[in-house]
């Protein structure tokens, strides 16, 4: 893998924005909250319901490491199928 430090430098930040997308539902509902406190507190719902399954696609970032690693228990994969490994988890 050519890249590999610029791959785990993007899982990292898409971690920490993961983090940060936590916060800002919150500042906004102290702001939206008194136009209407029913709309402001579903969205920090299906704000903070989004973040763990950001964390999935995260995850299956992280198999796409495992998967490229060269490791010797992936020698029985030929290398079409871990390509087509690979595409399947990004």
């Amino acid at each position: 893998m050519e890249s590999k430090s610029l791959f785990q430098f993007g899982i990292v930040m898409g971690l920490l924005s993961c983090v940060a997308f936590i916060l800002l539902p919150l500042a906004l509902y102290r702001l939206l909250s008194s136009v209407n406190k029913e709309h402001a507190m579903l969205m920090v719902i299906f704000a903070i319901v989004s973040v763990p399954i950001s964390y999935l696609n995260i995850v299956h970032q992280i198999d796409v490491l495992d998967l490229l690693s060269d490791e010797a228990y992936l020698k029985v994969f030929s290398k079409e199928e871990l390509n087509t490994h690979v595409m399947l988890s990004l």
